[in-house]
C-alpha cells in the first residue's frame, strides 16, 4: 500500500488528475441519469434505498412479486446490469476526486497521504455494490422463493456500500475544507 500511496502523490500530473475528475463528473452524472431513468421505467414499487435497507425477505418478495405480476422483472434485471456501468462511474469518481483534493496539499505532507489512502478506502462502495447486485440476481433467479438469509445479506451489503458512500464524501469534504483554511491561515501569517 504505500507504494501505491506514494505512486499517486505525483503521479498522473494534477492537471491530468483534474481533467479525468471533470471527465468523471460527467460520466458519473450520465449513468446516475440513465440508472435512475432505467429504475423508475422498471416499475420497482418502492425507491431503491428502501428496498437495499430493508432487511426483509417478505417485504423483498413482495416487490419482485409486483413486478413479476407487471411482466417488469426482465426491465429490473436490465436496471441491475446496466447498475455495473454506474458503479464503474463511482469507482472512477471517488478514487479521483479524493486523489485531485490530496493535491491541495503538499507533497510530502500527512494531507495527501491521508486522502490518498481514503482513496483506496473509498474503493470499498463499489465493491459492495457490486456484491449487493450479485446477491441480487441470485435472489431475483427466484423471485417469490429466495432463502431468506439472502436478504439479510443483500441489506447488509447494502449498508455497508452507504456507509463507504458517506465515507468518501466526508473525506472530500474534510479534505477540501481543511485546505482552505490551510490556506487562509498561510495567508494571513504572510502578511506584513
Amino acid at each position: 500500500m504505500k507504494k501505491h500511496i506514494e505512486y499517486w502523490k505525483t503521479k498522473p500530473s494534477t492537471y491530468l488528475v483534474f481533467i479525468i475528475f471533470l471527465f468523471s463528473l460527467l460520466f458519473n452524472y450520465w449513468s446516475s441519469s440513465a440508472l435512475n431513468q432505467s429504475y423508475e421505467n422498471s416499475g420497482f414499487p418502492v425507491p431503491y434505498h428502501e428496498a437495499q435497507l430493508s432487511f426483509s425477505p417478505s417485504k423483498l418478495k413482495g416487490w419482485y412479486s409486483h413486478l413479476v405480476e407487471n411482466n417488469n422483472i426482465e426491465k429490473y434485471i436490465s436496471t441491475q446490469n446496466f447498475d455495473f456501468v454506474f458503479i464503474l462511474s463511482i469507482v472512477v469518481l471517488h478514487f479521483i476526486a479524493l486523489i485531485f483534493v490530496s493535491r491541495l496539499f503538499k507533497e510530502k505532507s500527512t494531507g495527501r497521504k491521508l486522502l490518498i489512502f481514503s482513496a483506496f478506502i473509498s474503493l470499498l462502495a463499489p465493491l459492495f455494490d457490486a456484491l449487493e447486485n450479485l446477491v441480487s440476481y441470485l435472489m431475483l433467479a427466484n423471485p417469490m422463493g429466495f432463502s431468506n438469509y439472502l436478504a439479510y445479506v443483500y441489506s447488509t451489503l447494502a449498508a455497508m456500500k452507504f456507509g463507504f458512500f458517506t465515507f468518501a464524501y466526508i473525506a472530500f469534504a474534510v479534505g477540501i475544507l481543511t485546505a482552505m483554511i490551510k490556506y487562509v491561515k498561510n495567508r494571513i501569517s504572510t502578511k506584513p
